[in-house]
């Protein structure tokens, strides 16, 4: 979960380390620009972050 408090700089260092960690699709509550698709924020993802990883 995200609080809506939580600043926007954690947000994103925090999506960009789980596709670091090898996610190949991260989806949360901000919109990565130049990011390519490996990240997409929409309206069901407001209050959290999805982190995607193959078995």
């Amino acid at each position: 979960m995200v609080d809506p408090a939580t600043p926007r700089q954690l947000i994103e260092s925090f999506m960009r380390a789980a596709a670091a960690a090898g996610s190949y699709n991260v989806g949360g509550p901000i919109a990565i620009p130049g990011a390519g698709n490996q990240f997409f924020t929409d309206d069901t993802h407001h209050d959290h972050v999805h982190v995607g990883f193959t078995a």
